[in-house]
């Protein structure tokens, strides 16, 4: 799985990095509402190879782009890995 780290770059690299993440859909920005979730501790654990409604497994969906270990579900649940 290739990774786009955001640390350690300057404004401009880090705009295209994040920027190629979620055209990727693999970064998402965070809500109101999930900022909510995380500051408050609704998130579950689970392995990334459970499956969503969706058929996918949990990794492949998308992460907060401010709590990366953090994935949001189809539902909209957000789940640690």
């Amino acid at each position: 799985m290739e990774h786009m780290w955001l640390e350690d770059c300057d404004d401009a690299e880090y705009e295209k990095r994040f920027n190629a993440l979620v055209a990727r859909n693999k970064l998402i920005v965070m809500t109101p509402e999930d900022e909510s979730k995380v500051l408050s501790g609704e998130f579950i654990r689970a392995a990334g190879a459970c499956l969503c409604e969706c058929g996918k497994e949990y990794r492949d969906h998308p992460s907060l782009h401010r709590v990366v270990y953090l994935h949001r579900l189809c539902n909209g649940d957000l789940v640690k890995l």
